[in-house]
Parts: structure tokens; sequence; C-alpha cells
């Protein structure tokens, strides 16, 4: 895969997935691969930051089944994804994705008809793994 151009190497955008259980690495893998395709990376977390200052939201996405949280994340990091694969731009998803939210990803992608490549991200080592948990700070 090329440098610039939106991440081309056949002629278009891609749409790339970096998922995995917290604490893997996918934030990391997904900030090198965006800067390799010269992409926009939007990551689960970010998105959902954005909705923190608004109690009355919090309320109804707890409320929510299942939980609007990701939900709802995932819904608006698939409308962002698409607004940048329009402009022929390739993006990198960065989020603990399911079945589902796997799925709604390469239902994206075909809709914007452009390839989808899940990574998916794991941490064999289990006190590095415990390490970078305990460890974090949001």
């Amino acid at each position: 895969m090329g440098r610039g151009g939106g991440g081309r190497d056949d002629g278009g955008p891609l749409l790339v997935l970096v998922t995995g259980v917290p604490g893997t690495g996918k934030s990391t893998v997904a900030g090198v691969v965006g800067r390799h395709l010269d992409a926009a990376v939007l990551g689960h977390d970010w998105v959902m930051s954005g909705l923190r200052p608004f109690p009355a939201i919090q309320v109804v996405l707890d409320g929510m089944e299942p939980s609007g949280h990701g939900v709802v994340g995932w819904s608006i990091m698939n409308a962002l994804a698409r607004a940048q694969l329009r402009q022929g731009r390739s993006v990198v998803l960065d989020g603990v994705a399911r079945v589902t939210e796997i799925e709604q990803c390469r239902g994206t992608a075909g809709q914007e008809a452009v390839r989808c490549v899940v990574v998916a991200t794991r941490c064999s080592d289990g006190a590095v793994h415990r390490g970078r948990i305990e460890g974090r700070r949001r």
C-alpha cells in the first residue's frame, strides 16, 4: 500500500477496522495504519467522549438495549467514515467491534464500493496486557 492519495494502491480508498479487546494496542496500530495510508483515524472512545458533557444524553444511552454507548458510537463512526470515503479518502476505525459492528463496517464499505480490511489485535502476554489495563489513564 502506497503512501499519499488516501492510501490507494488499487485506485480507491480503504476502510480499515482495527479491533480487539481493550489493552491490546488497537489505537497504536490504528495510528500507524492511519499514518501509512494518510487516512483519518476515528476512535470510538473519542467519538463517545464528545457526548459525555451532556448528562441527558448519557441517561438515554444508559437506558438503551443493547447498550447505547456501543450502538450510537458505531453509528456515528460509520457515518463519519462514509463522509471520508465519499471524498475519496481512506479511513481507519478504532474500537472494540463485535460481529455486528464488523458487519456494519463491511456494509458501509460495500455501499461505498471500497475495500474493507479488518485487523484484530491481541496481546498474548498476560502480564503485559494486565499492566496496560491497570496503568491506563483515559
